[in-house]
């Protein structure tokens, strides 16, 4: 679904129980509140990349079993008529799980990182 709320583009889509926003060139998902305590550290995960909304996959910059740095871009996707650079979150090397001119969706696994680094 598309609103428009204070002249910004919010786009909404309910994907298996959880309420997902994009709104000015980012995802976010719906959190109850009362769960805010609860939530841990150890719910961000750096070792791997999901499709932060369904798109397209424009460009995929390393192969798989590349040794990436912090921040170096792996993938590029459009979504919405916007490009999305998708960057490592750590070092390592990484397992690709997405080709140029793939439709993905939101979730969709692009990239892990190998288990043995």
């Amino acid at each position: 679904m598309k609103y428009l709320i204070d002249g910004k583009h919010i786009y909404a889509q309910k994907i298996n129980g959880a309420l997902w926003f994009h709104v000015d060139g980012k995802t976010y998902k719906h959190v109850d509140e009362s769960q805010i305590a609860s939530a841990s550290s150890a719910e961000v995960n750096v070792d791997f990349i999901k499709a932060p909304m369904p798109g397209k996959i424009i460009k995929v910059s390393v192969k798989s079993d590349s040794q990436v740095k912090t921040g170096d871009v792996l993938v590029i996707m459009e979504a919405m008529k916007m490009e999305y650079k998708l960057k490592a979150g750590r070092d390592g090397i990484v397992v690709i799980h997405c080709k140029e001119d793939d439709a993905v969706s939101l979730g969709q696994d692009l990239v892990t990182f190998n288990e043995d680094n």
